[in-house]
């Protein structure tokens, strides 16, 4: 059964078995054991004609080759929250994808927005790592910080 799914971008392509002269098919939606595929406009978008096919019939999956980036600025618009949507070219390019950290500074009137490496902390490692640190030669006796001023209790 077809649906509509014109005008769609996409980044993987594929063969289906036994089609494989109607040439290759944008992946629209892969699940567990079907896959949506639709035919490619000459613009590189999608055609309407999306079908549902067994995954074992889908071949020679590839990636989209992506186009360089266009010159000069992208525009957008920010939502009512301070939404930013980045276009999916740009995250691609950035390996930016939901849930992704990235960093953003304000430079001279401009926002310049990065990935950042996000380096997991172990908590706990750090601790026992600051503590391995305490010798009888580097500790310091009791410090007195004065009388309690509210509740306090020693």
């Amino acid at each position: 059964m077809a649906k509509p799914s014109g005008g769609r971008r996409f980044s993987r392509t594929c063969l289906v078995k036994g089609r494989e002269a109607e040439g290759r098919k944008a992946i629209i939606k892969t699940g567990g054991k079907h896959t949506r595929v639709a035919p490619i406009r000459e613009d590189g978008l999608t055609d309407n004609g999306a079908v549902v096919v067994v995954n074992s019939r889908v071949l020679d999956i590839r990636p989209v080759e992506e186009a360089p980036a266009p010159p000069g600025p992208l525009s957008g618009i920010v939502g009512e929250r301070g939404t930013i949507v980045l276009p999916a070219a740009v995250r691609r390019r950035l390996g930016l994808e939901a849930g992704s950290a990235f960093l953003l500074e304000e430079r001279e009137g401009l926002v310049v927005i990065r990935p950042a490496d996000v380096v997991p902390r172990n908590v706990s490692n750090a601790l026992e790592g600051l503590l391995s640190g305490v010798t009888a030669e580097n500790i310091h006796d009791e410090v007195s910080t004065g009388s309690a001023v509210g509740g306090e209790a020693w």
